[in-house]
């Protein structure tokens, strides 16, 4: 990527999974697994395989778990069903208080902030009833409201123009490198999410008098 000038980023946009929380530990996905009688490698690859139209809000939760199993070759109760869905969305809900923090200072000292993010309906639903700091970002774009989903050039173009902003001034951070060339495509600056320390340590090289 080319150097950027500190003045030019006004915005900086986050992804949630991964980056606003952290990402699934092992034992969360092995409990996902189980059921099904994968080792986690392969349940995680058919997890993320199947999660488009889910992510799209174009079916719902009892509809993904059962293509799930359907791949797999199991049969699932209605119990089953209901427990995954729960484990789930408990596995991406660990908010990173950290990554919160530096959103709001950014926020505080006049930059734009959004999240771009591949989002179930379901795990909107739960954000917007137990949280609080969703309100630091000024821009929300979300797949199952759009119907689409990163990387679709599309979803780029909605969060541009709900900025207002050009894309050449936002800096967009997904700590998927497929996610990050689709945006910089699009004509927007953008990192891969490595750390907490590593973002504050590149966004201090472009907003010093921020994060200095």
């Amino acid at each position: 990527m080319q150097p950027i000038s500190p003045s030019t980023i006004e915005a900086v946009v986050f992804d949630y999974g991964g980056v606003l929380c952290h990402p699934p530990a092992a034992p969360q996905i092995d409990r996902l697994a189980k059921p099904f009688g994968l080792p986690r490698d392969k349940f995680w690859r058919m997890y993320g395989r199947l999660r488009g139209p889910y992510d799209r809000g174009m079916i719902d939760a009892r509809q993904y778990w059962g293509n799930m199993a359907q791949c797999a070759g199991v049969l699932l109760g209605e119990a089953q069903f209901a427990e995954l869905q729960a484990i789930d969305l408990d596995m991406w809900s660990g908010y990173d208080n950290s990554m919160l923090a530096l959103a709001a200072q950014l926020r505080e000292a006049g930059v734009k902030t959004g999240i771009l993010s591949n989002m179930l309906a379901d795990m909107l639903k739960k954000l917007r009833a137990e949280v609080d700091w969703l309100p630091l970002f000024d821009v929300q774009v979300y797949s199952c409201d759009l119907g689409l989903v990163k990387p679709d050039e599309a979803i780029y173009d909605r969060l541009i123009q709900e900025l207002g902003i050009d894309p050449s001034r936002t800096l967009f951070v997904d700590d998927i490198a497929a996610n990050v060339e689709a945006a910089r495509r699009a004509g927007l600056q953008a990192v891969v999410f490595e750390s907490e320390l590593q973002l504050r340590a590149y966004l201090a090289e472009l907003l010093p008098p921020v994060l200095n």
